[in-house]
């Protein structure tokens, strides 16, 4: 009788510390994987093609601001390589319905140079920015934006425009 006692003590201890260590693992590791997952999350893909080599969508950003870290996905359906790539703006439609070109558009792109691989997709980032807006340009501009390739080759065609919406809000 006294054995099994003895035995019932143990094997209730040996159940508590199993679950203490059971818990303690799951926050260790659970601490772990989440500084994980945010690095996961970031790589997006990019799903353009031959007959959609841009994929155009909505960016919202404040009035007066700049939003940087934004993302175009951009495929390169040329012959050969892109090098020296910038996206631009070709040219906007203001809130207040008229047309205007990049160099007077109040919404500008910033990008660095990038260079693509014939047949590839990737996601370029991209600054957009609206500080040169005021309270009266708040509204939805629906601009084409576009790949410029090198100015020294001026006879290769650039990719697009394709139209892209941006939200100054």
């Amino acid at each position: 009788m006294q054995l099994s006692i003895e035995a019932i003590i143990i094997l209730v201890i040996a159940i508590v510390l199993l679950g203490l260590g059971i818990a303690f693992i799951k926050n260790f590791f659970g601490q772990a994987a989440t500084p994980l997952e945010g690095q996961l999350g970031s790589l997006k893909s990019c799903n353009a093609n031959a007959q959609t080599p841009f994929l155009p969508t909505t960016y919202k950003l404040q009035q007066g601001t700049k939003e940087a870290g934004v993302e175009v996905c951009v495929f390169n359906n040329e012959a050969a390589k892109l090098v020296d790539a910038k996206i631009k703006i070709d040219e906007c439609l203001t809130p207040a319905g008229t047309t205007v070109s990049a160099a007077n558009s109040k919404i500008k792109i910033q990008t660095l140079k990038f260079d693509l691989d014939r047949s590839k997709s990737g996601l370029i980032p991209i600054t957009i920015d609206a500080t040169t807006t005021t309270t009266a340009d708040i509204g939805t501009y629906i601009c084409g934006i576009k790949v410029e390739k090198d100015s020294a080759l001026a006879s290769d065609p650039s990719l697009g425009p394709v139209q892209v919406t941006i939200e100054v809000q």
